[in-house]
């Protein structure tokens, strides 16, 4: 969990680890919680038109593969 997770969405890792994004949400929660990851903004007010398309995308296509 820890390699695939690295500046990716919960959808992406619960794609690539092949596992339901219920079960990644609470993984990753309980990591975050015992410091191993840290949760980063993806999306601020000062967010670009194109980064938000592109978050929508790469969700997107996590979301497909799984």
């Amino acid at each position: 969990m820890l390699e695939v997770c690295d500046r990716r969405s919960v959808a992406e890792c619960a794609a690539l680890v092949k596992m339901p994004i219920g079960v990644v949400r609470v993984l990753l929660s309980d990591l975050v919680e015992h410091g191993y990851i840290r949760v980063q903004a993806t999306i601020t007010e000062n967010s670009s038109k194109d980064e938000r398309i592109e978050l929508i995308e790469r969700t997107l296509r996590g979301l497909r593969t799984y």
